[in-house]
């Protein structure tokens, strides 16, 4: 068993947190709840708060780089010989998303049909119909014939996740320019993103373009620059000259020339992943418990934390109380309560689904 990483998954549990403890508060604001305190959370004059409430989408790109590194570590080398086959592989992936998306699928059908039922409105995502249940079932809610984000919203990045699944694997069991099509696949990426109309056709929309950009790159990354050391060794000039461009872009272009955050968000971690991944005391102390399991229920949080806000806004609609959107205690307890259910979910259902699914295909093989 290969050596794990567990620097990422600190990384990957800090995105997880940040998407739906800060980002996602706005779903709670006045914005969105008629019978919200306002529009402004607690803390957004201070920094990061004020960018990470503002712009923590960004680290759903961070998710998908750390993915495609995560892929390639894992099973580049088992694809390329022939040593993981079809089945097995994606018998491994359905099993590592689908309990905890099916499980929150129900929930938030549940809630939202309660809604409906008491308000005759939706909570926050409006296309929640019995076709768009039927795509989120089939993990395809996003990027392909959809009508708008729906359901457990947040989702849409498990169906973009696993149409990566399958070019890698397609890629990596049948190609032998495997570096070549990775960079072919986030240049894709990168000109549907700046070209993608703003209506979503199928495929080719911003969405997938996030995906293919940032897991490709991930993918770029572990082969150009964490493989292997001696390697590495060689090529980091090319990581000072591209800090060094950035550095000159942010100080001196950034108002002439716009690059889109989530493209600057690829190329931070280009220039960070190597030096964390290649720096032995970061290798050693990032195993501490807490962070790494913050990392292992970092899918769960990701997960859970639509339908517990479903849940609290139909609480105080039914009670006709005001959503305290602007109360540091309020921000705070749903946090709390955000991570701990991640928690309970991870460990006493994602997990068990998890085996329970792996041992009844393999045994059903």
């Amino acid at each position: 068993m290969r050596e794990r990483l567990y620097y990422l998954d600190v990384v990957r549990g800090i995105a997880a947190v940040v998407v739906a403890c800060l980002y996602h508060y706005v779903h709670f604001s006045s914005m969105i709840q008629p019978n919200s305190s306002g529009s402004v959370p607690p803390f957004f004059a201070i920094q990061p708060f004020n960018f990470l409430f503002s712009r923590g989408e960004l680290m759903v790109d961070v998710f998908f780089v750390l993915s495609g590194i995560v892929f390639s570590y894992t099973y580049q080398e088992p694809l390329q010989k022939s040593q993981v086959d079809q089945f097995d592989f994606f018998v491994k992936r359905f099993s590592r998303l689908y309990p905890v998306h099916f499980l929150t699928l129900i929930i938030t059908t549940c809630i939202i049909s309660l809604f409906y039922y008491n308000f005759k409105t939706y909570p926050i995502y409006s296309n929640n119909d019995l076709y768009h249940f039927f795509l989120n079932l089939l993990f395809l809610q996003r990027g392909y014939a959809d009508f708008g984000y729906s359901f457990n919203g947040p989702s849409w990045s498990l169906s973009v996740e696993v149409l990566m699944y399958v070019l890698f694997f397609v890629q990596m069991r049948y190609f032998r320019h495997y570096i070549l099509i990775s960079i072919i696949l986030a240049c894709l990426g990168l000109l549907i993103f700046r070209f993608a109309p703003v209506y979503f056709p199928f495929l080719f929309n911003i969405d997938v373009s996030r995906g293919l950009m940032g897991f490709f790159s991930g993918s770029l990354l572990y082969n150009v620059f964490l493989k292997n050391y001696d390697v590495f060794k060689k090529k980091q000039i090319f990581l000072v000259l591209l800090f060094l461009s950035y550095f000159f872009y942010l100080v001196y272009l950034h108002n002439f020339i716009a690059v889109p955050l989530n493209i600057q968000v690829i190329v931070i971690m280009v220039i960070c992943v190597p030096i964390l991944h290649h720096n032995d005391w970061i290798r050693t102390h990032s195993n501490v418990r807490i962070l790494v399991s913050l990392g292992d229920i970092s899918l769960a949080v990701y997960m859970i934390h639509v339908p517990i806000q479903m849940i609290i806004i139909f609480y105080y609609r039914f009670t006709h109380d005001v959503i305290p959107f602007d109360s540091a205690i309020f921000l705070m307890t749903y946090s709390l309560s955000v991570i701990l259910s991640g928690y309970l979910l991870h460990y006493y259902f994602e997990k068990p689904g998890q085996i329970w699914l792996r041992r009844a295909f393999v045994f059903n093989k």
